[in-house]
């Protein structure tokens, strides 16, 4: 597992634990973490992220795969 690839492990399994709505307030709590560098790769990670969670705990439904990590041919990763 390459470091990009970590960091995203854990904003996914740490967003998870979240329980506000607005996604701002949840960005600037994550972003406080040690492993988020808010000029690296992975606040790309944290922006969608951060929308899906506000979403749900605001009483939406998300697809089970959600939280997945993809990475793509060209060494990109998404998550779905």
């Amino acid at each position: 597992m390459n470091e990009m690839e970590m960091k995203a492990r854990l904003i996914v399994d740490d967003i998870k634990n979240e329980e506000g709505t607005s996604p701002v307030a949840i960005f600037k709590r994550m972003a406080k973490k040690e492993y988020v560098s808010i000029h690296g790769l992975e606040h790309h990670i944290l922006d969608g992220a951060c929308l899906l969670v506000a979403f749900k705990n605001a009483g939406n439904t998300l697809s089970e795969e959600v939280g997945s990590i993809y990475q793509a041919s060209d060494g990109t990763y998404w998550i779905a």
